[in-house]
């Protein structure tokens, strides 16, 4: 891992967690399709962050899908937050979870954060690469 893939991983779990801190504050205002983005969020900014800890990149969503469960497994919680964040987002209709349904994938949300931190963790005491060693002299 690279210093300059350490600190944007540093940024994608930040912004994971304030997604989660969001998401949180949204469910207690009542306001569950703005949580319910947050919530996607979150776990989107934590899968970036183990991935850039494992060198791996994609240029979309769908592919980061792709790259993450190729790389790690697949997180069944990702697609359930994709489509709940697409019926909050473009959708009229009320949405299929409760508050109290949505504070479980909260929690859900949160220890995938931590999982996908503790990989960054463990890639980063592995120490820094440098993207270009000087050649020998």
């Amino acid at each position: 891992m690279t210093g300059g893939q350490r600190e944007q991983a540093a940024a994608e779990l930040e912004a994971a967690s304030d997604a989660l801190r969001a998401a949180s504050t949204l469910l207690d205002a009542g306001l569950v399709r703005d949580a319910v983005s947050r919530l996607y969020y979150a776990i989107f900014h934590a899968a970036r962050a183990a991935l850039l800890a494992r060198d791996r990149h994609a240029k979309t969503h769908s592919g980061q899908v792709t790259v993450f469960e190729a790389t790690f497994e697949r997180e069944p919680l990702r697609g359930q937050l994709l489509r709940l964040r697409i019926d909050a987002d473009y959708g009229a209709a009320p949405l299929p979870k409760t508050g109290s349904e949505l504070r479980e994938l909260l929690d859900e949300a949160a220890v995938f954060v931590e999982r996908c931190r503790g990989l960054v963790d463990v890639e980063i005491a592995k120490g820094v690469k440098d993207p270009d060693p000087p050649p020998d002299l």
